[in-house]
This record gives C-alpha cells, structure tokens and sequence, in this order.
C-alpha cells in the first residue's frame, strides 16, 4: 500500500462495523463519567476523585481495543476485531499505557517541576480561571492512547500563561510532538511481537523498521495525521460554540467528543499498523 491507500483505507475502516465503533465509543463515554456527574453538581471531592479511577481503568479496554486492531491489521484482517477477551484487552490496555508512560516521561518530569517550583503561581492562574488544582491534576490522570499526550501537551502549553518561567515548558512540546511518530512505531512493533513489552524499547530494532519503511513516509504519515486529527477537532469546537453553554450542551459535547476519541482510536491503530507492513 501506498500513503494513500494507507489514509483511505484506515479514514473508512473504524464505519466499516458500526456496531463495534459504537460499543468503543460508548466504553469511552463512561470514561468520561466524572465530568458528567461533575456537571449535574456533584462536587464532593472523594466522589469525584473515585469517579476518576473509575474512568482511568476503564480506559485501558480503550487501550486494550487499539492494541487488538494492531495484531488483527498486521494479520491483514480486513475488519475491527470482536470485543471479547476482556481480561486479555485490558492486561494489554496495561501495557499500551505502560509504554505511554515511558515515553512521556520527560514531559510529566517538567510538569513536576513546573508545580512543585511554582504552585502559587499555578493556583492564582487556575482560580482567575475558575478553575482549581484539582481540574489540573484530573486532566492529567488519564489512561486513554493519545489523549494523555494530548493533556500532557494542553498543560504544558498552559505553564509559559502561568508561571513567568514557564516558556521553558516548550521544551517539553517539541519533545512530545517529536516522540509521538516513534512511539506509535513502538507499539506496533511491540503487537508484532505479541504483546512483548520489552519489544517497545529495543530502539535499535524500531529505528531500523522505520528506516525499511522510509523516514520520509512515516514524517508525510505523521503530518496527515496532525491534520485529520485538527479537522475533527475543529469539527468539535465549532460545535461547542454554536450551541449555548448549558449542562445539555456540555454533555452532548462530552457524547461527541467520546466518539470522536473513538473514531481516531481505531484510525490511528489501523493506520499505524498498515504504515509498519507497507516496507
């Protein structure tokens, strides 16, 4: 398969079953439970905070579901696998956010840092924002594949607004946006090799499967992914600002946004595992 081929057919494969798309997004909606009681005005902190665990174990069967279209495309398996295994998704759900752990690691340092050195400061800037520590600390407790890049990088992007040395976190950016190819590349091959956690940093290995796929390609792979990711996003806000702010709206909003995650859960593990088989 060329580029092409690879985008086409993984833009059409997580509408090719419906139904599994659905039961995805559904599972990641309840991941999203926290926010949801939040909004009806449940604000009890142990509540919450329990709410969140919850959402955070569910989303390794997120996790678990992507991994499980990585082994089914490298088994050129035209179609999403069944749901089922659970005890199995979720032990490899584990393992895909283990490995996303490592490899955000230089981020999460530098958040760290940032809050231990300065909470003051990120405790003004949250209250002027009508928000507290509480909303920054939950953003960052999540198990779902990309979106904890995602949260790592809103946060950080948030620290040079904070704190007045925070324009230093922008090192931690362009280490995400720079890790994020090599990491997708890492969990495949960690699928090729059933699920070895260890195949997930034998860096020689991966490197030298990108240099068979072509560091060009994965870079062109990499961008179009950026900007289907930002068109859906954009599809995303601009619903949110056309309807009012209300606690319907936020939860159609949270329904939409879990489906969304969904969709570019299944795109992004099919498109990576085909780009890992096109050498």
């Amino acid at each position: 398969m060329d580029l092409k081929e690879i985008i086409g057919n993984s833009l059409k494969y997580p509408l090719s079953d419906f139904k599994k798309f659905l039961i995805l997004g559904i599972i990641t909606l309840i991941t999203s439970i926290s926010p949801i009681i939040q909004s009806v005005g449940v604000t009890d902190f142990m509540v919450v905070w329990i709410l969140i665990l919850i959402g955070f174990v569910i989303g390794f069967f997120v996790d678990g579901y992507f991994f499980k279209i990585l082994k089914s495309s490298l088994d050129d398996l035209s179609k999403p696998p069944v749901f089922g295994n659970w005890k199995i998704m979720f032990t490899d759900g584990l393992k895909v956010y283990l490995v996303s752990f490592v490899y955000c690691l230089p981020a999460i340092l530098i958040i760290i840092y940032f809050i231990q050195g300065s909470f003051d400061y990120i405790v003004n800037y949250l209250s002027m924002m009508g928000m507290d520590l509480n909303y920054l600390l939950s953003g960052l407790f999540e198990s779902k594949i990309g979106v904890m890049f995602l949260n790592f990088m809103s946060v950080l992007g948030e620290f040079p607004i904070m704190i007045p040395e925070g324009s230093t976190a922008f090192i931690g950016i362009l280490y995400m946006v720079a890790v994020a190819p090599l990491f997708f590349m890492a969990l495949v091959h960690m699928a090729n090799y059933d699920g070895d956690l260890k195949t997930a940093f034998r860096f020689n290995e991966i490197i030298n499967e990108i240099g068979e796929i072509g560091w060009g390609k994965l870079i062109i792979w990499y961008f179009s992914m950026v900007i289907i990711f930002f068109a859906l996003l954009t599809v995303l806000n601009l619903v949110n600002f056309i309807f009012p702010a209300n606690l319907v709206s936020f939860n159609v909003f949270t329904a939409l946004y879990s489906f969304i995650v969904a969709y570019l859960v299944m795109f992004f593990a099919r498109s990576s595992a085909l780009l890992y088989i096109c050498e």
